[in-house]
């Protein structure tokens, strides 16, 4: 039984309880009601009782011969996630430059997704349907990772009484895959799914402190930075020159970035042969919190939910 002392003075305890059927070779066990059964050949050695993170939940690193690639599909999918907030409808030109495809293939293509629900159009403009969401939220449903860190998540949020996330590195960005929060008042970037940049991010930046120096580099080289707020930092160097203070540490601060009424501060969630597996965030209203304090006081509750989960994957 472990108990955890909130800032507020709220205390929640993370209780384990293990049993064994030797009969059948599994193992069934319960952390704060989340009920998983796992079994040693498939989970390995080290699986804990919310399950292990093994090979099929990370992406993986087998060669995939050209022949055995149906190139349309891939040129399907790049137009699809080419939409974004800043561009949510689309031409056929403009889907065309933002795909790098032919004028005539990126018609075909968005023709194809409209006809399969993906896409709605008014003759001119494409834009994206409800139907897109299954995509994202197969994932979510089906993948072990955010049913895994979900409870810890949400416990994280409630003892600090603040916007707790989750994400892992996809691409050049830092994608969040769970979220738990005590406050009604959210902000919308912050939730299961949304695409943050690596460089303007507590997360980001904890994800790139892990890189070896050079591929950190050609990172950012591959980056665009904006100034998304007054204090957005733009020099790639800058950032470059904060990452062995974060990587010695083990946690890294963002102070309005990334959004000017939020600060941020992250972790490293590692599995226990020392695999970088995501960034464990919490983030507070700026005009509610200073920096110094969100330090003190949230930094104890994230290496604590560090360490619960640093066994679970």
């Amino acid at each position: 039984m472990r108990r955890i002392r909130s800032r507020h003075g709220a205390t929640a305890q993370l209780p384990v309880k293990v049993t064994d059927n030797h009969a059948h070779g599994t193992h069934h066990a319960q952390i704060a009601g989340y009920h998983h059964v796992f079994r040693p050949e498939f989970d390995g050695p080290r699986a804990c009782c919310l399950g292990r993170i093994g090979p099929k939940n990370r992406l993986s690193t087998m060669t995939i011969q050209p022949p055995d690639t149906i190139t349309g599909l891939q040129k399907g999918l790049r137009l699809l996630e080419s939409f974004h907030g800043g561009l949510p409808r689309m031409t056929v030109t403009q889907a065309a430059a933002a795909a790098q495809l032919s004028r005539t293939a990126a018609r075909r293509f968005l023709l194809t997704l409209k006809d399969s629900g993906y896409l709605d159009s008014d003759g001119k403009h494409y834009w994206m349907t409800a139907r897109a969401l299954r995509i994202g939220d197969a994932y979510l449903q089906s993948a072990r990772l955010p049913k895994i860190v979900q409870p810890i998540v949400e416990r994280l949020g409630y003892l600090a009484q603040e916007s707790a996330t989750m994400g892992i590195l996809d691409g050049d960005d830092l994608i969040y895959i769970a979220r738990g929060s005590a406050t009604r008042i959210t902000s919308p970037s912050l939730r299961p799914g949304s695409r943050v940049p690596l460089y303007c991010t507590a997360g980001g930046r904890v994800l790139l402190a892990s890189m070896r120096a050079s591929d950190a580099r050609a990172t950012l080289q591959r980056v665009a930075f904006r100034p998304l707020t007054p204090y957005t930092r733009l020099d790639p160097d800058e950032v470059i020159s904060l990452l062995p203070a974060i990587a010695e540490q083990g946690y890294a601060t963002v102070d309005r970035e990334f959004e000017v009424n939020m600060r941020s501060l992250s972790v490293p969630l590692k599995n226990p042969t020392g695999a970088m597996i995501g960034v464990l965030s919490i983030s507070v209203n700026a005009q509610k919190m200073a920096l110094e304090q969100l330090v003190t006081q949230c930094l104890p509750l994230l290496f604590e939910s560090q360490i619960l989960l640093r066994e679970l994957l």
